[in-house]
């Protein structure tokens, strides 16, 4: 009997042991398995912070955007209010210029004006021309104040296509060809800008003189290419 209890005993012991090491074995198993959960925690915790940090960063940059965007609106509405009253001053400006302008033209007409009609009541006297050259020079005198220059080119000088308008092309070997022949009426200039263009009549060579030229032309190559043809006989 002794010998069985003391089987039996060992047996269980053994198994004892056997238990004590599974339960050993999940222990260890457990513990492992709750740092890798306090790992993972610690983990997700720091992400989550990161997120947090992003998000809070993500939110300061879009307050700034919306200040600027705020501030951008407020420069660009204050701007075109600027813009619109310098706008203003500008119209404003201009037609104070065009008054002053026409003001300042009409006066010194006025004087020209007033001669002229005087000088209409006496047209029977023997000076009545030379009232009329004195209005004239007046009309001229004021015209040049105001800033009009008058286009009158010369006989025999260069057609200008900017300040020229050719009314009609006349034969003649007086002045060279397209060069101003005569004038039928002046023009004018405002400020360098041409406000009327003076109508001229531009020299042409004549018809039958350009064909005997041409003759002549033709002549002369004639006679150069014989001398020519003669001249390699000769060598030959």
């Amino acid at each position: 009997m002794p010998k069985k209890q003391n089987k039996n005993e060992m047996k269980d012991q053994e198994i004892k042991k056997e238990e004590s090491k599974e339960v050993k074995k999940e222990e260890k198993k457990s513990k492992k398995e709750s740092k890798k959960k306090e790992v993972s925690l610690k983990q997700i915790k720091k992400e989550l912070d990161e997120i947090k940090k992003q998000n809070e960063t993500l939110i300061s940059e879009v307050e700034k955007s919306n200040e600027e965007k705020l501030k951008y609106r407020d420069a660009a509405v204050s701007l075109k209010s600027d813009f619109e009253n310098y706008k203003d001053y500008v119209e404003r400006e201009k037609r104070d210029i065009e008054k002053k302008s026409k003001e300042s033209v009409i006066k010194q007409l006025i004087n020209p004006f007033q001669k002229l009609s005087i000088s209409l009541k006496y047209k029977d006297s023997p000076e009545f021309g030379k009232a009329i050259e004195m209005v004239y020079r007046d009309f001229v005198n004021a015209f040049e104040k105001s800033g009009l220059k008058f286009i009158s080119p010369e006989k025999g000088s260069q057609f200008d296509p900017f300040e020229h308008e050719v009314i009609e092309k006349f034969e003649t070997t007086e002045v060279n060809e397209y060069h101003v022949y005569d004038v039928q009426s002046v023009g004018y200039k405002l400020n360098n800008i041409v406000v009327e263009p003076a109508k001229v009549v531009v020299a042409v060579k004549p018809k039958i003189k350009k064909e005997e030229n041409e003759k002549i032309e033709k002549n002369e190559n004639v006679s150069k290419e014989s001398n020519n043809e003669a001249n390699k006989e000769g060598e030959n």
